[in-house]
């Protein structure tokens, strides 16, 4: 196990004895390093081929180790001088053999005063017997020869000489009776053995090593000076045997002899040398039995050893000191082992090879440790500098690729550090070059984990899209390679997740923060529950950027939740505390914008209560940011700004605008900032600014030349593609906006603003439609009619990205309310323009996104099968898929299962991006899903009026026989149709017991005022729009014969009874001169159209679900007799009723029902149409509920109910109303009701509409329409004067 040790040897022991014969100080005798350096001679001695006459040199060597040998008789005291005495005699006595003019007179005295009188004999020893032995066969002699032997084999590396050296020392042993002298051949004969076994692979030698040892011990004296050496080298050999053959056993006894051994010595060399090889014992013994008192006695025998001055035992001892350290984590231990193998790296006899480069490694791990354990440590960069310079050591002297490849991490660490683009290319080379060299999939993927962090450590202004895109790659195969519960896993798919985030920031494509919020994920799965609070925070702030490009609330919802556990997960004092508040606190900010201009007090108490956490954790980031990483501060000083700004918005604190303003005034003039983080900081000021600059009594003239500053330079501070420019332009245009006088034109610096925002493809869609659509309001108001319809044109283009496939209904009609008019807007400037066949495109494509899309889903993909099965195949799949996922809103009962969960949302839809993207690429399927062109919205469709409410104009498009009619409408205006439209709800209201109650006589007289207010708007109607439409599309005809006519109204006329506009004279109305539906789209209407049979057949069954109780509600006793008639007539069915009607039930039985009746309570929530609902039992049936397509064909569902036909305030255009939820569930002919209705009234409307719905064998549902008008002009005549009665059943369909 043990080692020779070599040092320099002639001049070193001459320079010694100079020191003795100067000072007489007995240490340089007697000290350890005296035994190395006579070692040391004694091996050049050795090497010498023994023959005389000796070279110059060696027999130099000999008359030094002769003089050392001699003083040390000299000092040491009597009974330990035995031993040197007799070296000296033999030494002097070879000296006058070999080269006897190097014998001086006063060493010749003290041989002849001490030599004894038989030459063949020395001091101490017996003489041969008579006749055995000439002086060159005295045992002396013979062991002499064999030490030479030795010696040269050691020199040469011919350990051929120890079979000789073995015969020798056996003749000597043979001729030796037992005492002393036999003893010490036998510990001769040991080692000669151990160097057979070990350079000659001799397995028994090393057995016969162990007996000579064992009998050379037990034939020396428990006094004999020679006794600890005798117990070191039987230890030693036994410690060999362990290795060879692994016995416990063997380890045990070879403990316990060099314990010994280092306690009795008192030659301090010997006492290091067993106290160094009991070390290495104790090593074994903590590796087999994981006993803490192994290692830490291998500690303290380490450290005995340690003051002999050999650099290996330093070397060892730090080893053992860093073992210690692994097992108990002590700080201490980690200093004194870096202490310690400093001192062996840094001795003046290096070490050997096989030590250095454990010694160098060893140091470098436990400085490294020390660098990681504080990086802001005041010594921490000595650290990293002293760990690389240990690694590259380590390196140089092993060969190791793993040693080179931890050269590259630290080095990406010192460039994190530093920023020296050096470290980072030398970082990478050796990083590229450690991957490349490993052959074990394993090591390879870990070696992948480390160059895919330090590619994408490059700082952004270098261009470093192309290395995070290089960092992806690797870190990918990383994943790929490393087993699940690989620490370098989970590490990966972090870094991944963050390169992926980079790289859509920096405009690569948005869409990989699909993959950065799963690799993200996978990462805080691997490592739960104890999940890395870096994690969290990494994965929150992904879902932050995927917030801004999907605009789902569920999305923001979660990025808060991670982020408050990645805060919880960093208590104070934890280094990824600062960045988990950053990340908190910018979350907060977004969720508080969103509610921050909503003026309900619900929104408002939210708003406020996100703002102040948010200023509290980011007050606490920034207390935490380091001053002296401007990226750093800069993110939590930017944040901070942001939740300050908010809470000026939420309440109006003039101090918080104005440190928002002095915090990011003084961040931008801080510098270098990253370009990301300077157009945040850049924009946020300009804000701030504009705010301030509205404010006119805090305006100053310097504000808005500051804004426009900030606004150009956060543009400035972005390349053209970067996602965020569409943001920083859309501002500018804001600021531009906002700076122009009262009265002027608007700003064509604004206008070229706004379009080149909406031009730029990586940004959000959101964005980019807000800006398109800003754009072309900017242009119609500046008379540029083609500008104007470009830009709604491509606003309107961009709704289907905004809104996207897949997205929760409630986010899709959140966004939806953003573009409010756009459609309406883009038609009129299109009439303008003397196109109206583009007009009807755009209102068909601006209007009703959500109804399409959902009818769109079941498209017939017929053709695409016949073309490209595959592609069918894939796209059905995934259309399935998300048509399975169940809105949030919808949480009061299990998500159906298949449906994906909402993380999946966005990349189902992005995947069905692509295949239509592929799909239209193929011949013929150019137009696959595409909204129709005019041709073919015309084709056989009509008359129906889409009747269009613009701010520059309102026209009424009659499309019919494939061409459209511009009616204009010159009384309606917007802001008179919200007049009408608010004081007939206030009406209906009244008149339905909707509104609050007041005592009489005051409730008769606003009875009154309500039917009055009634007949007014219903005569309105008739002679802004009916009149004039009919007049152009439906001229009276001949008395009884009634003509099919559709309206399809936009705005808040879609809240209106256009189908009972009427005079208020008495005349007729359009009663008298159609049978009036309406559609939400030419689309919805050729849809139910074609699903109308060429024979009408008639319908015998039917499902009826009627609730004349409703908990909390007012009884329906004509629900039970509605039930009673629809059975007289349709005697086959199901019926659910009472509490089995419930939500789940009914949902789950329309399917294949042909026909459903459904008596009971219904609502519509003006505010949030998606929320209206029919009260059931347990619970509503919700639009949301039923906004999904069915994919089968239904005929006719009767809503026997208030409000099914009503849509919202909200979102007028986009005709969310429980009917048209209907015709998404199958059913073409639906009768609902556009506000509260009668429960007697509806009972008879009821027996009315199904009298005239019965034919032979059942109903014709297809007669929906016409029997729904004969119902309702009964109703009219039977109660004139009661038009909120009788007016509010309507028919959709066809």
């Amino acid at each position: 196990m043990w080692q020779r040790f070599r040092s320099d040897p002639v001049r070193r022991l001459r320079e010694r004895l100079d020191r003795f014969g100067a000072g007489h100080d007995p240490r340089h005798l007697l000290d350890a390093g005296a035994a190395r350096d006579a070692e040391a001679v004694v091996d050049l001695v050795s090497a010498t081929e023994p023959t005389a006459p000796l070279p110059e040199r060696t027999a130099e060597a000999l008359f030094l180790l002769a003089c050392l040998h001699w003083y040390r008789y000299q000092v040491l005291p009597a009974g330990r001088d035995t031993d040197d005495l007799a070296q000296a005699v033999t030494l002097t006595r070879l000296l006058l053999h070999a080269a006897p003019d190097r014998v001086p007179p006063s060493l010749l005295a003290l041989y002849r005063a001490h030599a004894p009188a038989d030459p063949a004999r020395v001091p101490g020893s017996r003489a041969p017997e008579a006749g055995r032995a000439t002086s060159t066969d005295a045992p002396a002699a013979l062991a002499m020869q064999a030490v030479l032997l030795m010696g040269d084999a050691e020199r040469t590396g011919r350990y051929a000489a120890a079979d000789r050296a073995e015969a020798l020392l056996r003749r000597a042993i043979d001729v030796t009776p037992p005492g002393p002298e036999r003893a010490t051949y036998l510990s001769m004969l040991g080692r000669v053995h151990r160097d057979q076994f070990r350079h000659l692979g001799r397995s028994r030698a090393l057995p016969a090593a162990i007996d000579a040892h064992r009998e050379s011990l037990e034939s020396t004296r428990a006094d004999d000076a020679q006794r600890p050496t005798r117990l070191f080298n039987l230890g030693n050999v036994l410690s060999d045997r362990f290795e060879v053959d692994g016995d416990p056993a063997t380890l045990d006894e070879s403990r316990g002899l060099l314990r010994e051994a280092a306690a009795s010595a008192t030659d301090p060399t010997v006492r290091a040398l067993a106290s160094g090889v009991l070390g290495q014992v104790l090593r074994h013994r903590w590796r087999i039995h994981a006993r803490p008192a192994d290692l830490d006695e291998a500690v303290d025998a380490f450290g005995r050893a340690r003051p002999a001055g050999d650099p290996r035992l330093a070397a060892l001892h730090g080893i053992v000191l860093s073992e210690r350290f692994l097992r108990d984590g002590s700080p201490a231990d980690r200093d004194a082992g870096i202490d310690a193998l400093r001192a062996a790296v840094g001795a003046d006899t290096p070490l050997d090879a096989e030590l250095a480069g454990p010694t160098w490694g060893g140091l470098a791990a436990l400085l490294e440790d020390r660098y990681r354990a504080d990086e802001r440590a005041p010594a921490a960069g000595a650290d990293l500098d002293a760990a690389l310079a240990a690694y590259r050591a380590a390196a140089g002297a092993t060969g190791d690729d793993a040693l080179r490849h931890q050269v590259g991490v630290l080095l990406t660490h010192r460039y994190e550090r530093g920023g020296d683009a050096g470290d980072l290319a030398e970082a990478v080379r050796l990083l590229r070059a450690g991957a490349a060299a490993a052959d074990d999939p394993v090591v390879r993927g870990r070696r992948l984990a480390d160059l895919g962090y330090a590619l994408a450590r490059g700082r952004p202004e270098r261009g470093a899209v192309d290395a995070w895109r290089a960092a992806c790659d690797a870190l990918s195969e990383a994943v790929a390679l490393l087993p699940p519960g690989d620490p370098a896993r989970h590490r990966s798919l972090n870094n991944l997740g963050n390169s992926l985030r980079e790289r859509a920031d920096q405009g690569d494509d948005p869409d990989l923060l699909e993959s950065a919020a799963e690799a993200l994920r996978a990462a805080v799965a691997e490592t739960d529950p104890r999940t890395p609070a870096d994690y969290l925070s990494n994965l929150g702030l992904v879902l932050q950027a995927r917030f801004a490009v999907t605009q789902d609330l569920a999305t923001l919802a979660e990025a808060v939740a991670v982020l408050a556990d990645a805060v919880e997960a960093a208590p104070p004092g934890h280094p990824a505390r600062a960045a988990a508040l950053t990340n908190y606190g910018a979350a907060l900010n977004r969720r508080a914008e969103l509610a921050v201009d909503d003026t309900r007090p619900a929104a408002t108490g939210a708003a406020r209560r996100d703002t102040d956490a948010a200023v509290a954790a980011l007050r606490e980031a920034v207390a935490l940011a380091d001053p002296t990483d401007p990226q750093e501060y800069a993110q939590s000083g930017g944040s901070l700004a942001t939740a300050l700004f908010l809470r000026h918005r939420t309440t109006g604190d003039t101090a918080a605008l104005d440190e928002t303003i002095d915090l990011l005034d003084g961040l931008t003039r801080a510098g270098p900032l990253r370009p990301a983080d300077r157009h945040r900081a850049l924009t946020n000021l300009g804000n701030a600014l504009l705010v301030r600059h509205r404010a006119t009594a805090t305006a100053t003239a310097d504000d808005a030349e500051a804004m426009l500053a900030a606004y150009r330079g956060a543009v400035d501070a972005l390349p053209p593609e970067h996602p965020d420019r569409t943001m920083c332009l859309s501002n500018l245009a804001t600021a531009l906006e906002a700076t122009t006088a009262p009265g002027d034109a608007p700003d064509e610096r604004a206008r070229a603003a706004l379009r080149e925002a909406a031009s730029v493809p990586a940004a959000p869609s959101s964005l980019r439609a807000v800006a398109a659509h800003r754009a072309a309001r900017l242009a119609d108001l500046a008379d540029d009619l083609p500008a104007a319809l470009d830009g709604y044109a491509t606003a309107i283009e961009l709704l289907d990205l905004v809104a996207w496939h897949g997205m929760d209904p409630d986010d899709q009609a959140r966004l939806l309310a953003r573009f409010r008019g756009l459609a309406t807007d883009a038609a009129a400037v299109a009439v303008a323009l003397g196109d109206p066949r583009r007009a009807v495109e755009v209102l068909e494509y601006g209007r009703g996104v959500l109804l399409t899309r959902a009818h769109d889903a079941t498209a017939d993909p017929t053709a695409l099968r016949a073309g490209a099965p595959d592609l069918a195949a894939a796209f059905t799949a995934v259309q399935t898929e998300l048509d399975g996922f169940r809105p949030a809103g919808a949480d009061t009962t299990p998500r159906p299962a298949g449906g994906p969960p909402p993380e999946r949302r966005h990349a189902l839809a992005e995947r069905r991006r692509r295949l239509l993207a592929e799909i239209r690429a193929l011949p013929g399927l150019d137009r696959f899903l595409r909204p129709p062109e005019f041709a073919h919205l015309a084709a056989g469709c009509g008359p129906v009026a889409l009747v269009n409410v613009g701010e520059r104009r309102s026209d009424a498009l009659v499309v019919a026989a494939g061409d459209v009619t511009v009616v204009p409408l010159p009384e309606v205006t917007p802001a008179e149709v919200a007049a009408r439209t608010a004081q007939f709800v206030v009406a209906v209201a009244v008149l339905t017991g909707q509104a609050p109650p007041v005592t009489e006589p005051a409730a008769s007289r606003r009875v009154v005022a309500a039917r009055a207010a009634v007949g007014r708007t219903l005569d309105w109607l008739w002679r802004a729009v009916a009149a004039p439409v009919l007049d152009v599309a439906a001229p009276p005809g001949e008395p009884g014969e009634w003509q099919r006519f559709w309206w399809c109204p936009t705005g808040l006329l879609t809240l209106l009874p256009l189908h009972a506009a009427a005079p208020l004279d008495g005349g007729p109305g359009v009663l008298d001169r159609v049978v009036p539906s309406y559609t939400a789209s030419l689309r919805a209407l050729d849809r139910a159209r074609r699903a109308v049979p060429d024979v009408p057949t008639p319908v015998d069954r039917a499902l009826v679900v009627s609730l004349p109780h409703t908990p909390g509600l007012p009884d329906l006793p004509g629900a039970a007799h509605e039930a009673r008639i629809v059975r007289g007539h349709l005697p086959y069915g199901g019926t659910l009723s009472g509490a089995s009607a419930t939500a789940d039930a009914v949902v789950a039985a329309l399917p294949g029902q042909p026909l459903v009746h459904l008596s009971c309570h219904g609502r519509q929530d003006l505010g949030d149409p998606l929320a209206g609902h029919l009260a059931l039992s347990g619970g509503p049936l919700r639009v949301r509920d039923l906004w999904r397509p069915s994919g089968g064909a239904a005929a006719l569902a009767v809503l026997s109910a208030c409000e099914t036909a009503q849509g919202g305030a909200a979102l007028p255009d986009e005709v969310l109303t429980l009917g048209t939820a209907f015709q998404l569930a199958g059913f073409r002919q639906v009768v609902g009701a556009l506000w509260s209705i009668s429960d007697p009234v509806t009972v008879q409307l009821c027996a009315d509409l199904y009298d005239a719905l019965a034919v032979p064998g059942g109903v014709d549902p297809d007669r929906a329409a016409v029997a729904l008008h004969h119902a309702v002009r009964g109703l009219r005549a039977a109660l004139p004067g009661r038009a909120d009665l009788w007016a509010a059943y309507a028919h959709l369909g066809p």
